[in-house]
C-alpha cells in the first residue's frame, strides 16, 4: 500500500434537468408553484406519444356514427319500419331533453366553468395589484379596487352558478337516459 490519496470519484452526469453549478433547474415554462401538474403530465403524454391517443378516439366517435348509419340505411325498409314500430311513443322527446341536457353539460363543462376560473384568477390579480401600491397611489385607486372587488364577488357568484348548474344537467340527463329504457321511470319528467 502506497501512502497516495485515493482519487476522487467522477462526477455525475448532468442530465437536462440541472444546471453548470449541477444546481436543479425547472424545465420551460415550469414555475416554482406550478399548480398544474396533472395538465403538464397530459400535456407531456400527448407530446411524447403524438397525440395517438386523441386521434384514436376522434376516429372511433366518428366510425361509431357513420358505422350505425351505414348498417340502418343497408336494412330493407320493411326491417326498418319494423324497428321503428317497437320504439315506444315519447322516446324521441325524451332522447332529445337527453341530448339538449348533455350539450348544456358539455358548454357549461368545457367553456364557462374555465371562463369563470380565468375570469376570478385575473381579477384577483388586479385586486392584489392594486393593493400593494404605495397609500397615495392606493387612495387615487381605490375606486377601481371597489369595481374589482365588485366584479370578482359577482364572478364568483357566477361559478358557484355555474357548478350548480352542471349538477343540475348531469342529474337531468342521467334522469332522462334511464326514462328512454324505463319510460314507467319518472313519470313527472316531461316528455
Amino acid at each position: 500500500m502506497s501512502g497516495a490519496a485515493p482519487t476522487p470519484p467522477p462526477p455525475a452526469p448532468r442530465d437536462a434537468t440541472t444546471g453548470a453549478s449541477g444546481v436543479p433547474t425547472r424545465a420551460r415554462g415550469e414555475s416554482r408553484g406550478d399548480a398544474r401538474p396533472a395538465l403538464r403530465r397530459a400535456s407531456e403524454r400527448v407530446r411524447k406519444k403524438g397525440g395517438r391517443g386523441a386521434a384514436v378516439v376522434f376516429l372511433i366517435a366518428n366510425a361509431l356514427p357513420a358505422a350505425g348509419a351505414a348498417w340502418w340505411f343497408s336494412q330493407p325498409p320493411a326491417r326498418r319500419d319494423e324497428l321503428l314500430a317497437r320504439i315506444p311513443e315519447g322516446v324521441a322527446a325524451r332522447a332529445i331533453s337527453a341530448g339538449v341536457a348533455f350539450g348544456l353539460l358539455v358548454v357549461l363543462a368545457l367553456g364557462v366553468l374555465p371562463g369563470a376560473r380565468f375570469a376570478i384568477a385575473g381579477l384577483a390579480r388586479a385586486l392584489h395589484w392594486c393593493r400593494t401600491r404605495p397609500t397615495g397611489m392606493r387612495v387615487l385607486l381605490f375606486p377601481l379596487e371597489a369595481l374589482l372587488g365588485l366584479l370578482w364577488f359577482v364572478a364568483q357568484c357566477l361559478f358557484a352558478v355555474d357548478a350548480v348548474a352542471i349538477l343540475a344537467c348531469s342529474a337531468a340527463f342521467l334522469l332522462y337516459v334511464v326514462r328512454i329504457l324505463k319510460p314507467d321511470q319518472f313519470p313527472w319528467l316531461p316528455g
